[in-house]
């Protein structure tokens, strides 16, 4: 009985960026708490440590580290009552030559713990259709946060990915989550669009032309629940209002939901658009198709 307080990992190997980048997304961390019979934790490593873009970097905040970009740190407090079993799975088709590894732990009495879980996903998404990070329909747990890699479909080019409400719908929650956000930098406590930065409970690790990571922990600003949970993102990015024209004269994936004029928010969705009310120079908000690799971290009853 007790609780994994820090977790040590390297890989020979991480100094050469293609073997980086195949174990990065081809090894697998699980972890099985109390003899049960599947994992708890069943992520790619990359994804796990927030490196989901592939791209190794120093950084370090309130529950990861890697303090020169070459190892993989994690402190999120993990109890058990009878066992634990943390595990690699290698996927990458070579053999690895040298893993180092520390695990610390805290030997002590645990009373109706909160088992530390996670839901990994690879989503490419359909148009309209919201993302959802995690559905927990029973139990009890707290919602620790979550980090996301977003793949840029080319179709939209350089046009901004990440007007997407985070929104939080609990247990009684129907058309309308008690949490909602603004917007994918907002929910990183950015604004006007985002860049990389690393903060104690938020931040973007990488974002370039391609594909961005980032992440949340709502640990200042906990959500618990007592009998179900679920996290949703939208799939809404924006352009100007010439440029979604001329998407749809392409015939690219999207559909027009809000319009930005003079600072008043003009609805489109599900009715007929007069653009010609519309500036050529407004912002229009859109549901786009890009893909999505996404970690939510919990604590759930068994």
């Amino acid at each position: 009985m007790g609780v994994i307080r820090r977790i040590w990992i390297t890989f020979d190997g991480l100094d050469d960026k293609n073997i980086a980048a195949r174990i990065l997304n081809s090894v697998s961390i699980q972890m099985y708490w109390d003899h049960e019979d599947r994992p708890s934790v069943d992520v790619p490593v990359g994804n796990f440590f927030l490196f989901g873009a592939g791209a190794l970097k120093p950084y370090e905040n309130e529950l990861f580290s890697s303090p020169e970009g070459r190892s993989f740190v994690c402190y999120i407090p993990m109890p058990f009552c009878e066992h634990a079993r943390i595990q690699l799975v290698n996927r990458t088709g070579f053999d690895i030559k040298r893993l180092y590894y520390d695990v610390d732990m805290t030997l002590e009495d645990v009373e109706n713990p909160l088992y530390f879980q996670t839901v990994y996903k690879e989503v490419s998404n359909e148009l309209l259709h919201d993302i959802t990070i995690f559905d927990k329909s029973v139990g009890k747990g707290r919602f620790l946060g979550m980090n996301v890699t977003a793949i840029f479909n080319p179709d939209y080019e350089k046009y901004w990915f990440g007007e997407s409400e985070v929104k939080v719908y609990f247990d009684g929650d129907s058309d309308y989550p008690t949490l909602a956000g603004t917007g994918v930098e907002d929910y990183i406590g950015t604004a006007w669009g985002q860049n990389e930065f690393i903060g104690r409970y938020q931040g973007c690790i990488t974002f370039n032309s391609e594909k961005t990571s980032f992440y949340r922990f709502h640990i200042v600003d906990p959500i618990f629940f007592r009998k179900g949970c679920k996290v949703t993102m939208q799939t809404i990015g924006g352009a100007p209002k010439k440029e979604v024209l001329r998407f749809l004269a392409e015939n690219k994936q999207l559909c027009p939901v809000t319009a930005d004029v003079d600072g008043h928010i003009l609805h489109l969705y599900r009715q007929e658009i007069e653009w010609n009310k519309i500036p050529d120079d407004s912002w229009v908000n859109f549901y786009r198709c890009d893909t999505y690799h996404t970690v939510a971290y919990l604590y759930v009853e068994r």
